[in-house]
């Protein structure tokens, strides 16, 4: 391997600690040598045994070749690791990309709640069609923040069957999806012109 590999292999050891800061400013380096990072890199996301590596060299295909991440990523949404698949998730959001963005659809149902609601705002964000009964389904989820996405994206996404699953969640238990199922509700009342069923609360 070449100076430039060998540099590439030191600025990816930043991906190994926590936070983003250091990894961000090493992919940023990266930047300086595509042609020699991205072979590095693939092989990084597909081999390495550590989930830090993997997650942010997905993250650092997205920054260095953009739209040729796709197939990288959307394999990438199927790692054993929470955070692999939240990387992957979160580079088809900034690509904008609804075609293999389809792929997110299955996470809706992913044991890591943080990629449930990430999956869920990919969804309302690129505007993607067929998840309709699966953001439904997670009105029951365990974790709050995840019924609250689905109150959001309910609203978003327009769902008319989403009505009654917002209706039943101006009882939840906690407060911040109680609150944005009442907003969700507005929204939608407002968009079609019906008489808001809050008042009567």
């Amino acid at each position: 391997m070449d100076r430039k590999g060998e540099d590439v292999l030191s600025l990816m050891a930043s991906f190994r600690k926590d936070g983003e800061r250091v990894q961000r400013q090493a992919i940023e380096q990266m930047k300086k040598h595509p042609q020699v990072a991205i072979p590095i890199l693939r092989d990084a996301l597909r081999s390495s045994s550590s989930a830090h590596v993997r997650a942010w060299s997905a993250t650092a295909l997205v920054a260095l070749e953009r739209e040729a991440a796709l197939p990288a990523l959307v394999a990438s949404l199927y790692d054993a690791a929470m955070s692999v698949r939240l990387h992957a998730v979160r580079g088809l959001v900034e690509l904008g990309d609804a075609k293999p963005a389809q792929a997110v659809i299955p996470l809706l149902r992913d044991p890591g709640g943080a990629v449930r609601l990430n999956a869920m705002e990919t969804i309302v964000r690129l505007g993607l069609a067929g998840a309709e009964e699966e953001i439904l389904a997670r009105a029951g989820d365990e974790k709050w923040y995840v019924r609250q996405g689905v109150a959001r994206a309910i609203a978003k996404l327009n769902i008319p069957r989403g009505l009654a699953v917002l209706r039943s969640l101006l009882d939840d238990p906690h407060k911040a999806v109680r609150r944005e199922a009442e907003r969700a509700l507005r929204a939608m009342e407002a968009r079609s012109g019906v008489a808001s069923e809050l008042a009567a609360r």
